[in-house]
């Protein structure tokens, strides 16, 4: 199935120029007011433009332009369309893609001189500089074939007037728009007889008028007549076409009581859930059996006012459309509405004063960059415990011990006074040192800023393997003469490369904490800290961070006398091992 595979926007309000891959699902996050309204109204733009004002223009003195490129355009899907426009279309599409520009040169231009542009294939073959034709008469409409009106639901419209008031932008009004023809084929005679006998009842006309309205005539009469003598007056009720009278729909609501109520009378949760019902129905309804055209979705925070359980029915169904045929871009900012499968086609959206409103790459093309089609990593980084915080932070910091988990929040928020959470940073568990590399290397393809936390002995082996240190490092190497010799002195075990590993007299962590307070080895591990610093690597320069934050044991009750002392005592100083590597290690995260 065809769909609008990217899009690029350029002068768009917040858009100065950016592009966005987009799937069969494609979910926008990002904060508040970064741009993620402007990207989707920029594709509804490309496929139904209106005049923009100026305050749709970044820049006024330069045009605005959007650009798509629709993929998958099959013959099967050309045939489907009137066959004067596919003529017209058909020399434009190469290898199943088209590509098409929207320009408006200047702010409130009529729509006649907002012009559209098809990208000419052959171009390249004739050496032209510019392959932008102005699109011929019937591409609009081949266009349109492929894509009908987007279907659009805001995220702070009125949801009561979208599912309860008839209007041609509504849902409830598109929906009675689809039914009143066929309703009219077939009981349009019932219901103009019906009509007609109010008529005759209620019109200043009518013959069968009731008693009542004849004596409200004459008692108004009387009254009018010592006035204007000539003039008199007959009550007229007006009886709706049969047209008005299905603009008249609205949605009436039951209970277990079985009584309707007005939309209005539910709690928001309720009304977004039945307005959610209605947009499905609406695009179930406009499903095209020649495939030749793709309905667009268009939806925004769709978890607005519902509870989890609520959210969760919502994005199944939006998923399910998505794969009946559906394009359904989704802007939200729920964790909930991003499962783990929909993370490699999510665009993070994020907002600079240099470049404003930009969207990272797909996960998708980064594990297809990074990973060559492994994306085991990918799916451990964005399970649900993750997601929320990658793809709603700006910048993250990997770490896999649980006592950095538990203790850096809150030393963060004592030391730094602000939380993880303000300062936009995520503090992710990679479940294991030695993904770190493939870990930085996914998140940085996504251009996410990321920094990892590691112990000492990361230096050793898993920065030799992910190639952050070279194996004949000076450094490394007069750090395992050393460790070789108090492995001979204090009686603990090596491996066949000369580390430290488990048996023996000590532990393979208490042996680097050992060789972090050999004299002789401080000013190589400074080295090694500073060579994987430069990689935004952090290695605990006595062994561990326990040994900086001056835990003697791992378990729930000594951290809980850590926290206790450190909300008691008035410096924190007083409370740490190593206040001062703390406190760098703080500022190192929040740089």
């Amino acid at each position: 199935m065809h769909r609008l595979s990217e899009i690029k926007i350029i002068n768009y309000r917040s858009c100065i120029n950016a592009t966005c891959r987009l799937a069969d699902f494609t979910p926008l996050v990002g904060c508040n007011n970064v741009g993620k309204s402007n990207i989707l109204s920029a594709v509804k733009w490309l496929l139904r433009p209106t005049s923009l004002s100026p305050a749709d223009f970044y820049d006024k003195e330069q045009p605005v332009l959007v650009e798509g490129k629709i993929e998958s355009v099959s013959d099967e899907i050309l045939q489907g369309i009137d066959e004067k426009h596919r003529t017209k279309i058909e020399p434009y599409c190469a290898d199943g893609t088209i590509r098409i520009r929207r320009k408006q040169a200047f702010p409130q231009a009529s729509t006649k001189e907002i012009e559209l542009y098809i990208f000419d294939p052959l171009s390249k073959i004739e050496e032209q500089s510019d392959p932008w034709r102005i699109a011929p008469t019937g591409i609009p409409q081949g266009l349109y074939a492929l894509f009908p009106e987007p279907i659009e639901i805001g995220a702070m419209e009125d949801v009561a007037e979208d599912v309860a008031k008839f209007k041609t932008s509504t849902t409830i009004g598109k929906l009675i728009a689809d039914i009143v023809k066929p309703i009219q084929e077939e009981h349009g005679e019932a219901i103009r007889k019906e009509l007609d006998g109010l008529r005759n009842k209620l019109d200043a006309d009518g013959k069968e008028r009731p008693v009542q309205i004849k004596a409200f005539d004459n008692e108004a009469n009387q009254a009018l007549k010592s006035l204007f003598p000539d003039i008199s007056v007959r009550l007229h009720i007006p009886t709706p076409e049969i047209d008005q009278l299905f603009k008249t729909g609205t949605i009436k609501a039951y209970e277990q009581d079985n009584i309707g109520r007005d939309i209005t009378c539910l709690g928001h949760g309720a009304q977004r859930a039945i307005q959610m019902a209605l947009v499905q129905c609406l695009s179930q309804k406009r499903v095209n059996t020649t495939n030749t055209s793709r309905m667009l979705l268009i939806v925004e925070e769709p978890e607005l006012y519902m509870h989890p359980h609520g959210i969760e029915q919502v994005r199944v169904s939006l998923k399910k459309l998505s794969r009946a045929g559906y394009q359904v871009l989704v802007a939200t900012h729920s964790p909930l509405f991003v499962e783990s499968e929909d993370v490699p086609d999510t665009l993070i959206i994020r907002k600079t004063a240099e470049n404003g409103t930009d969207a990272t790459s797909s996960l998708r093309k980064a594990i297809q960059d990074v990973l060559h089609g492994h994306p085991s990593q990918a799916r451990m980084l964005f399970s649900l415990s993750n997601s929320s915080k990658i793809l709603f932070a700006d910048r993250i910091v990997l770490a896999e011990g649980k006592t950095e988990h538990l203790l850096i929040p809150p030393l963060f928020a004592h030391i730094r006074n602000k939380t993880l959470g303000i300062s936009r940073i995520a503090l992710i568990n990679q479940y294991g040192v030695d993904n770190t590399s493939n870990s930085m290397q996914i998140l940085s393809a996504l251009g996410v800023p990321c920094k990892a936390v590691v112990d000492l002995d990361y230096a050793f082996r898993g920065a030799v393997i992910n190639g952050f240190i070279a194996a004949d490092d000076l450094d490394i190497i007069e750090c395992k003469r050393i460790i070789a010799e108090r492995a001979a002195e204090l009686n603990y075990n090596l491996t066949d490369d000369g580390l430290p590993q488990k048996g023996g007299s000590l532990s393979s962590t208490e042996a680097y904490a050992d060789l972090a307070r050999k004299e002789d080895a401080i000013d190589h591990i400074q080295s090694i800290y500073d060579k994987l610093l430069r990689k935004n690597i952090w290695i605990w320069k006595r062994g561990t961070f326990d040994e900086h934050v001056g835990i003697d044991y791992k378990s729930e009750s000594s951290w809980k006398a850590f926290l206790e002392k450190l909300e008691k005592e008035e410096e924190f100083t007083d409370v740490l091992a190593d206040a001062g590597g703390i406190m760098k290690f703080l500022e190192w995260i929040d740089e």
